[in-house]
């Protein structure tokens, strides 16, 4: 397996890949959208939820984290 860095990542979840199952077997079949939709398009359409992806392409190695201003 090829990788960046010598890392090699574990445990990844797939946000589309997962409902594309979850529609396929739970949901109506009249309920459909096109592609893999994002965490965030889901959100929006089940749970009426607007979520920060602001630090999706940030570099999660460096510390500390900036915090957020959605934090408590």
């Amino acid at each position: 397996m090829a990788s960046n860095f010598q890392i090699f990542p574990e445990n990844i979840f797939d946000t589309g890949k997962a409902f594309l199952i979850f529609q396929r077997y739970i949901l109506d079949k009249k309920f459909k959208i096109d592609n893999s939709p994002s965490l965030g398009y889901l959100t929006k359409i089940f749970l009426d939820l607007e979520i920060d992806k602001s630090y999706q392409t940030a570099d999660w190695r460096v510390r500390p984290l900036t915090e957020s201003k959605y934090s408590n």
